[in-house]
């Protein structure tokens, strides 16, 4: 026998050299850009997609590919922002020079949560 030795589980098997099988496992390509939103502006329920294509296809046995050829994501999803708070600014004078009072210590709001985002109430 020459060659390589292929077993399976019925009896051994002989390949010449030139007879060689070559395992190439399945391959994907890039994935493409998203594409434009499907829907009208500022759809929430508009999508956008992108797909890839088989680069290599699975020859001799190698493994097929896994995973989807395409995927989706809605539009018009916003970036997450959290409130955004300025420092504390120094303690006010004593409401009262005698006998119980009160002071004040402030922060200003720069800018509110905006699309679920942690939000100021609290904080202030």
């Amino acid at each position: 026998c020459q060659g390589p030795v292929i077993q399976t589980i019925e009896s051994p098997e002989c390949l010449d050299d030139d007879c060689a099988v070559s395992f190439m496992p399945c391959t994907w390509g890039a994935w493409s850009e998203w594409s434009a939103c499907q829907g009208s502006s500022g759809d929430k329920l508009g999508q956008s997609y992108r797909g890839r294509k088989i680069e290599q296809f699975p020859e001799g046995g190698g493994a097929a590919c896994t995973g989807p050829w395409n995927q989706t994501r809605p539009c018009g999803t916003e970036a997450v922002a959290a409130c955004v708070l300025s420092d504390w600014a120094g303690w006010s004078e004593c409401s009262v020079s005698c006998g119980g009072g009160w002071h004040a210590q402030m922060r200003r709001i720069f800018s509110q949560a905006q699309h679920g985002g942690r939000t100021c109430e609290g904080v202030t």
